[in-house]
């Protein structure tokens, strides 16, 4: 994804998952996002979705955010984030 997420907005970002609750059959995998407007994945109030083999280049804001803490049984592995602005 290329130029995606809108900086100005809360909750604007390119992959939010939103106090969804349990999601055991919910992932990103292998995401490519460059020069993003405002983070890559963004997990606020779910458990049991995984995030793998994600690239982020030049994302502004942190490229992989837990948003509250109560973000549990979640699983984030191998993933790279480089040059955050």
């Amino acid at each position: 994804m290329y130029q995606v997420g809108q900086g100005t907005l809360v909750g604007r970002y390119p992959i939010h998952f939103h106090k969804n609750g349990d999601m055991p059959n919910s992932y990103v995998t292998g995401v490519s996002v460059h020069n993003s407007y405002s983070r890559l994945v963004t997990l606020h109030g779910v458990r049991f979705i995984r995030v793998s083999y994600c690239v982020g280049y030049e994302v502004a804001g942190h490229m992989y955010f837990i948003e509250d803490g109560s973000e549990t049984k979640n699983i984030v592995e191998f993933n790279i984030g480089i040059n955050t602005r």
